[in-house]
């Protein structure tokens, strides 16, 4: 009886792994893919001045945070940098929702196209910590561009963004990564 039940529980272990439940966490909720849209939005608006708006952003369809963020030092950068007082509880989220794997679907809610692949992107985010009101985000921004004849060129922001009205709006892009 006892081998039965070992045998079951390793079964359900092992299904749930293939699955991909134990390597990624795909509850990407709906209040985030709307924070992500309204960020592309923004870098859409900021750019117009400079150059043409983009026909489509390429966003990687993983999640990416190389590592989890101290509250005393975000604090220091955003209070200083994005005039916002930094929520700890966003940062608490943040490094719990980017301890494991998350996967991007094609959620996001914009024009131009957003295109999401396992491929050569162009964009790539972290997944957003929220403050318990759910109204501050902060996540990490990945840009990667791809010269000819160099090696890619990468920067890497911290975004800070507060909810006005059902809009998200930027409040803060730190730059935390280049290479």
């Amino acid at each position: 009886m006892i081998r039965i039940k070992l045998v079951f529980i390793v079964l359900v272990i092992l299904a749930i792994f293939i699955d991909g439940g134990l390597c990624m966490n795909n509850d990407i909720t709906k209040e985030e893919y709307r924070v992500y849209s309204d960020f592309l939005l923004h870098k859409i608006n900021s750019r117009q001045s400079v150059q043409s708006p983009p026909q489509k952003f390429v966003v990687s369809d993983k999640a990416y945070a190389p590592d989890s963020i101290k509250y005393s030092d975000a604090k220091g950068w955003v209070e200083y940098q994005a005039k916002v007082e930094l929520d700890k509880s966003t940062i608490d989220d943040f490094n719990q929702k980017n301890k494991e794997g998350a996967k991007f679907e094609n959620k996001f809610s914009i024009n131009p196209e957003v295109v999401v692949t396992s491929n050569e992107a162009t964009t790539q985010f972290s997944r957003a910590g929220f403050n318990d009101s759910k109204t501050q985000a902060v996540f990490r921004y990945y840009s990667y561009g791809y010269p000819i004849d160099h090696p890619v060129i990468v920067v890497g922001y911290l975004i800070v963004m507060v909810k006005e009205g059902d809009r998200w709006v930027v409040k803060g892009e730190i730059m935390s990564a280049i290479s």
